[in-house]
């Protein structure tokens, strides 16, 4: 039997071009999640909204798991700390460009579990390490067993807990979790 490399899973650095698709990609699970028990709990075109994947393209900083031409999953691996984990009693000390941030980490709903955040986490990791970072951080909602499980299973250690306001859907519990590099 042949080798079908077009149905091989591949993590690609999206780009501005792919902006549009990306965000076509988040509106979609926002819709096919909403009632399902561990839905993240973004807002079509609230968050993440168009300008933020733009924004994320433009620093190359989106990845994605693409089969043929199919988004599975994406993450955005961003250089630094975020400013609402100012407050996170961390326990890896680094300097701001030794850190690096995953945000919106998504599997399409028909593909999880699959081993799609796995490999979208693992490569993370690897760019990280390539870069020179010395911790990555990153926050998930904690009635999401799937992310806590996979976070864990990855290497992560849970630090803190949290609530946070605002002002689009109002309080919002979290999970802290970083990973040494």
């Amino acid at each position: 039997m042949k080798n079908d490399e077009s149905m091989e899973i591949r993590i690609i650095n999206a780009r501005e071009a792919d902006t549009k698709r990306i965000a076509f990609f988040y509106e979609a699970l926002i819709q096919k999640m909403s009632d399902h028990p561990f839905r993240p709990k973004w807002i079509k075109g609230v968050y993440p909204s168009y300008y933020d994947i733009r924004e994320i393209c433009l620093n190359e900083a989106f990845f994605l798991a693409i089969q043929k031409d199919t988004i599975l999953g994406a993450v955005a691996v961003v250089k630094g700390g975020d400013q609402n984990h100012k407050h996170v009693p961390w326990k890896i000390k680094a300097m701001p460009e030794e850190i690096s941030t995953l945000h919106l980490l998504a599997v399409a709903p028909e593909m999880q579990r699959q081993g799609i955040g796995y490999l979208l986490v693992k490569s993370a990791e690897n760019l990280c390490r390539q870069q020179g970072c010395k911790v990555i951080r990153l926050d998930t909602l904690p009635e999401s067993v799937p992310g806590n499980r996979l976070y864990q299973k990855c290497g992560f250690t849970l630090v803190a807990t949290d609530t946070r306001f605002y002002e689009s859907v109002g309080s919002i519990d979290f999970n802290y979790y970083e990973l040494q590099l």
